[in-house]
């Protein structure tokens, strides 16, 4: 489904991201600046590239975090809210009028998204490589991270990181998937904030929605 290829994208930069492990300076500069903010909201704009259909497809939203918690609001191509709280994750689609509900240790079924949730350190799951290929067109203001796992099993291959030189934010992400599909976010509009707690991340139900519950 699309919510869990979304989910494990940005799982990817936040939870792997939110353990320091790294001995490379600019990635532990990185991780830094993540963890300076308790919680944040930025806007991103996505584009994937489906490899099999050779088609690009372009979206765009806000995200909120907090301590590992996220709530994405899709604006195009169509809307759509994706909660991941401390036990569930809710998927809620106003064009069909329902909600998918999962339980988060159901993401203990995907192999690439095992370690998400757990305290390995981040240095046992990816290593850096130099960068061969630019996937990712940074800035002058901007480095260039190539980031690849330790075990080829997984859902990702290769994953790439433009940051901003003076201050370690992440302006950009491209991810690429064993099928070669491609995925890539910039973001925009970063806001520090203070005053997220876990209720925030919490979906309340609309009226007369359809829930669907995956245990």
């Amino acid at each position: 489904m699309a919510y869990w290829v979304r989910y494990t994208c940005f799982a990817l930069l936040f939870f792997l991201l939110g353990q320091q492990s790294f001995a490379t300076p600019a990635l532990n500069q990185v991780i830094n600046f993540i963890q300076s903010h308790k919680g944040f909201s930025l806007n991103f704009l996505e584009t994937n590239y489906d490899a099999y259909n050779q088609q690009t497809l372009k979206a765009a939203g806000s995200l909120d975090y907090y301590q590992g918690l996220l709530r994405f609001e899709y604006s195009e191509p169509e809307k759509q809210t994706i909660v991941v709280g401390e036990k569930k994750i809710w998927v809620y689609d106003p064009v069909l009028n329902n909600v998918t509900i999962e339980n988060v240790d159901k993401i203990k079924a995907l192999d690439s998204l095992l370690f998400f949730r757990k305290t390995e350190a981040l240095n046992q799951v990816f290593k850096e490589e130099k960068v061969k290929v630019p996937l990712l067109t940074p800035k002058p203001n901007e480095g260039l991270l190539n980031l690849v796992p330790k075990k080829k099993e997984g859902l990702v291959k290769q994953v790439q990181i433009a940051y901003d030189k003076k201050i370690y934010s992440i302006e950009q992400i491209v991810i690429v998937d064993n099928q070669e599909n491609i995925r890539m976010f910039q973001f925009s509009n970063f806001t520090s904030k203070s005053n997220f707690s876990a209720k925030d991340f919490v979906f309340i139900l609309p009226k007369n929605v359809e829930t669907i519950e995956n245990e």
